[in-house]
């Protein structure tokens, strides 16, 4: 097989496998939420599954699966539990930004297999240069999310002295501490608490400075070649994410078709809700945004795909069209949701009830800063109208 070929069975695989996922999750989401963590139950049945694995190159013994295929599996679980499809897309995206590092990194952490990672982009922690490495004396990194199960954490850290971009520190999480700040009114599961640092050593080797793909001229590595090298990150990072909304959209769907269409709409002459226009044109409507949806999240990874797969970086306006059909997505999802939740009715507000669940998730999920649809129009706008720079207010 070449290096860049993606295995289209093993995609398919571990979408069933995400898919029979499901009745567990759905058991398991009051408890993981009460928890503010996945069960036990939970990662032991993803870490069975090979789920964390998707993002990995096969030379560490990952799957290295198709954007579309990784996107397409969180979906099947955001169905269940949209915070396990968050944290599994989560870990896969740091897990895939470690295998992207020098050599000398990818032999050191995926000596022993392919660990659990977490990550975090922002702020940068203070480190300062010492024999052999560097000392991190303070850093304090929020919304870490699966740091409750992670082995690694990467985060960002300014070393004094050096100027540029802040590289990524790799801590072992045994050497941090983690304190509970995820305080929110949805993906309560997802464990995004705040990661701590204090006067932790790291050697060299766990700070590398990213080697840019694509630039085959001064990229030396001898650990590249896979389809994850080329995948270009923000899109790739976004599309998955969608997945996991559009689960979660989709598993409020669920709800409302299997559970509502009998019940009688109260106050008029309706025996059955399905017996009512005004009800099922709210869930024909609802679906058709849905159904919309996976066929833009389809296009969109196999653009990603494509585009790695030839090994070349998606071109500005490609990623700008990127930004502007997630914003739509993000709109339909946002539209579908509150359709379904006004169908189902005030009951479905209820603490016991799995739609208020979805409700939520969604809610914040949504607002995370990457999927804003606003910004996504912005770039896309400025692109037709070919201002040279639409690119720089793009997240990096």
């Amino acid at each position: 097989m070449d290096d860049c070929a993606v295995d289209v069975d093993v995609g398919e695989d571990l979408v069933a496998r995400a898919r029979a996922l499901r009745p567990l999750l759905l058991r398991n989401a009051p408890l993981s939420e009460r928890r503010g963590e996945l069960t036990p139950e939970v990662m032991t049945a993803l870490v069975e599954a090979d789920l964390f694995k998707m993002c990995v190159p096969r030379r560490w013994g990952g799957l290295c699966v198709s954007a579309n295929a990784m996107a397409r599996v969180v979906a099947e679980l955001g169905r269940g539990c949209p915070s396990t499809g968050w944290v599994v897309t989560v870990m896969n995206t740091t897990v895939w930004r470690v295998s992207m590092m020098s050599d000398e990194t990818q032999e050191d952490i995926f000596a022993k297999g392919v660990p659990l990672v977490s990550g975090v982009a922002v702020p940068p922690g203070r480190a300062r240069p010492v024999e052999g490495g560097y000392l991190v004396e303070t850093g304090r990194w929020p919304y870490a999310s699966g740091s409750h199960h992670a082995e690694i954490l990467h985060a960002p850290i300014r070393i004094e002295g050096i100027k540029g971009a802040a590289p990524l520190a790799i801590f072992p999480v045994s050497d941090l501490t983690i304190e509970p700040s995820w305080n929110a009114a949805g993906m309560k599961a997802t464990g995004s608490d705040t990661v701590v640092a204090t006067n932790v050593y790291v050697p060299a080797h766990r700070v590398p400075f990213f080697v840019k793909p694509f630039d085959y001229g001064a990229d030396t590595r001898k650990h590249v070649g896979e389809l994850s090298d080329y995948w270009t990150a923000l899109p790739l990072m976004r599309t998955k994410s969608l997945g996991v909304l559009l689960g979660c959209a989709e598993g409020l769907l669920d709800y409302v078709c299997a559970g509502l269409t009998d019940k009688p709409l109260l106050f008029t002459d309706y025996r059955r809700r399905g017996d009512s226009h005004v009800f099922v044109t709210q869930v024909g409507r609802a679906a058709a945004k849905l159904a919309a949806v996976r066929t833009m999240m389809d296009q969109m990874t196999h653009a990603i795909d494509a585009a790695a797969l030839t090994r070349r970086d998606m071109q500005p306006e490609d990623r700008a069209a990127n930004r502007g059909q997630m914003a739509l997505a993000i709109d339909l999802l946002t539209e579908a949701v509150e359709m379904l939740m006004t169908a189902a009715g005030s009951s479905a507000y209820y603490d016991s009830c799995d739609a208020q669940r979805f409700w939520r998730d969604f809610s914040i999920a949504s607002r995370h800063i990457s999927l804003l649809p606003d910004p996504g129009y912005e770039v896309y706008g400025r692109s037709i109208l070919g201002e040279p720079h639409a690119m720089k207010l793009d997240y990096t």
